[in-house]
């Protein structure tokens, strides 16, 4: 399974809109201004954005991983996955700057849910991808605003017959 072309193209159009990412915002201010910028941003870009995330949930499965973690320090621009209990980087992570995957993380997210996010500093919600040769994989996650960047984990249960997957979200203050 491989991301479309015009799918890294939208990517890339959207990096260049991110470079201009104003330093002097923090917290929640920061997170409203790239919403803010989501809003202005093409249909093609936004799909892209939330392509991209649904790409490396469903690679969960194929590579037999229980964790993805994405976003915040930690991650250190890179994409890991935990398989068999070995968590590590995905060798063919694209490198992903902090405002990139605080974008995509909250471009899953309605208007509606941002503002709660915002707002509550929490939010709990589902992300449905629809099966394209089978069901639809259906996401359970929870949002928390922490401190300053949103960083994202997803896990899955192999052993479940439906394999849910319960995806955290967190904004982190350096």
């Amino acid at each position: 399974m491989r991301l479309r072309e015009e799918t890294s193209r939208y990517f890339e159009e959207f990096r260049a809109k991110i470079t201009r990412f104003p330093d002097h915002l923090h917290g929640t201010e920061r997170q409203k201004w790239l919403a803010e910028m989501l809003d202005r941003s093409s249909l093609e870009v936004r799909n892209a954005l939330k392509e991209i995330i649904e790409y490396h949930l469903q690679l969960m499965k194929d590579v037999e991983a229980s964790d993805i973690d994405m976003g915040g320090d930690g991650c250190n621009g890179q994409i890991w996955y935990r398989i068999h209990g070995d968590k590590k980087p995905f060798e063919d992570s694209p490198a992903l700057s902090l405002p990139e995957t605080d974008a995509m993380l909250l471009n899953l997210l309605s208007k509606d849910q941002q503002e709660h996010l915002f707002e509550h500093r929490n939010l709990d919600f589902s992300h449905v991808i629809p099966g394209v040769n089978g069901p639809n994989q259906r996401f359970c996650l929870s949002t928390g605003i922490w401190i300053f960047r949103m960083s994202f984990r997803a896990r899955t249960d192999p052993t479940s017959v439906f394999a849910p997957i319960s995806i955290s979200i967190w904004i982190i203050w350096p």
